[in-house]
């Protein structure tokens, strides 16, 4: 999962690039038996004009990831997008991060009139470079905090050996953080 509403100096159509890049690279690291469900390919239609906030996307998403009985069991694994995917999208190695990124950036914008234009704004490429350099991951995602507090809860359904497998960039997590929830998002929490 990787954020598809656009935060900070995100841009939609390169976190949408992102998510296709990780999931072709999943798929070519577990094999075609693994069905990858991407929310990047699936937009909320408007409804009265209006377009679809975090808050709706999630409680659609909350649906997918519980599935039918609300307890998950559809899920085997979920997969949340770290550094280093962001960077193989980039073509980024692990040393230079930054300048890999700055020279990413003046090629897209040689090829790319509209980003060409957005990267010309007084401000954008320092916040495209800090948000793309330093924050490029799912841990900065209001739905992917949400999203990660539900498949918690799922997983505390579930028996040890049995919970959904949780990844985050690139490697499976520490079994103590099974248990762990991070925090809330765009999820609505009713006092008791």
């Amino acid at each position: 999962m990787y954020p598809l509403v656009p935060a900070g100096a995100a841009i939609s159509r390169i976190n949408n690039e992102i998510a296709a890049s990780t999931k072709n690279n999943l798929l070519s690291r577990f094999g075609q038996q693994l069905f990858v469900i991407d929310p990047a390919a699936s937009n909320l239609p408007d409804l009265k004009g209006k377009k679809a906030g975090g808050g709706e996307y999630m409680a659609v998403w909350s649906d997918v990831l519980s599935g039918a009985a609300g307890q998950g069991t559809e899920l085997d694994m979920v997969y949340f997008a770290g550094p280093i995917d962001v960077n193989a999208y980039f073509g980024i190695g692990p040393r230079d991060s930054l300048g890999a990124l700055n020279a990413w950036v003046d090629n897209r914008a040689q090829a790319d009139p509209s980003f060409q234009q957005y990267i010309g704004i007084p401000g954008n490429r320092r916040n495209f470079l800090r948000y793309y350099g330093i924050r490029c991951s799912s841990e900065y995602s209001k739905g992917a905090h949400d999203e990660w507090n539900i498949v918690v809860s799922l997983n505390a359904k579930r028996g040890i050996g049995e919970e959904i497998a949780v990844y985050f960039n690139g490697q499976p997590i520490e079994p103590g953080d099974y248990n762990d929830g991070a925090a809330v998002g765009n999820q609505i929490v009713l006092a008791p």
